[in-house]
């Protein structure tokens, strides 16, 4: 594993890209690996330009719902991949071209099935909030009333920051065998305690789903799991990319993330970029340590990764 390094040692070159090889993916996380500000570093733009020139397909890889990815993403001009919300909606971009949907079930078995993870969550105070993905347009759904107070508080704030819309249901005016107005959502998310965020990803991963701790960007020294179906997940989202792109056995996988909802597509990377931000397990398994991206980490490490594959 490579340490930190300077970045001013490294420049935006297409030296050793060499045209025409289709050398494979690069497949990168959004927060806390590229922005800044809000925006991607022009160093970072231009050297996935060189990259994307040269034969590697690119490819974002996050949490963030649709919209907010593509706002994060719109100084982008070169063809790429996206995968929304843990990898539930893949979308060819720029001509946003929903390629797969992976959607929850929100049938009566499946939300019987369901029972011990909501029970635990109400034993808590707190409930869970349902994503409706590319096809609902972004629309969020949740039970204010199954929220104790300060989570109401804290959650109506955390909508407000992360420019998403939440839909307000009540399960008391539900129609009776109903929880939800959806009969399917790209994902569900709750919020907690690293503890009790884990206890809670436990449950979900024992329905069938995929589901992931993470630190929540939005709310301080707080944790989110987020959950998908079986078929999500940035592993899968990651295998998919490349079945559809793969032009020979050779072809090479460069991903980096900075948290444990990166770790499945970090798995299957030939070089694994970990951001220096990441917790301490999740850094121990990389290939390189990035710098924030406020000091331009992620430029420097792709470059190395690059060399290190020989391109």
């Amino acid at each position: 594993m490579d340490g930190e390094y300077d970045s001013s040692s490294f420049l935006v070159t297409n030296q050793g890209l060499n045209p025409g090889l289709n050398p494979g993916l690069i497949a990168l996380d959004i927060d806390g690996t590229m922005i800044v500000d809000g925006e991607m570093d022009r160093a970072l733009i231009s050297l996935l330009e060189a990259c994307e020139s040269r034969g590697w397909q690119i490819a974002f890889i996050t949490g963030r719902p649709f919209v907010r990815a593509s706002l994060a993403l719109a100084s982008l001009s070169l063809p790429y991949m996206l995968a929304a919300i843990n990898g539930s909606d893949l979308l060819s971009m720029p001509e946003e071209r929903l390629l797969v949907s992976h959607e929850i079930s929100l049938d009566e078995p499946f939300l019987h099935r369901l029972l011990p993870f909501e029970e635990q969550c109400w034993e808590w105070g707190i409930d869970y909030v349902l994503y409706g993905g590319y096809v609902k347009k972004d629309l969020c759904c949740w039970r204010p009333s199954l929220w104790r107070d300060s989570w109401r508080v804290a959650l109506s704030e955390r909508a407000f920051l992360a420019g998403e819309s939440w839909l307000a249901w009540s399960k008391e005016a539900a129609p009776h065998g109903t929880s939800w107005p959806w009969s399917c959502c790209a994902s569900l998310k709750s919020f907690g305690t690293e503890e009790e965020c884990s206890v809670l990803a436990e449950l979900l991963m024992q329905r069938g789903l995929v589901a992931s701790v993470i630190r929540d960007p939005h709310l301080e020294k707080r944790y989110l799991v987020q959950a998908t179906a079986k078929e999500g997940g940035k592993g899968n989202a990651v295998r998919s990319i490349m079945e559809l792109h793969r032009q020979n056995s050779s072809q090479k996988l460069i991903a980096a993330g900075d948290d444990w909802n990166d770790w499945e597509m970090l798995f299957l990377a030939d070089v694994k970029i970990v951001m220096s931000s990441a917790p301490e397990e999740l850094k121990k398994r990389a290939d390189l340590i990035a710098p924030p991206p406020r000091e331009g980490g992620l430029f420097v490490a792709l470059q190395r990764a690059i060399k290190r594959l020989g391109f």
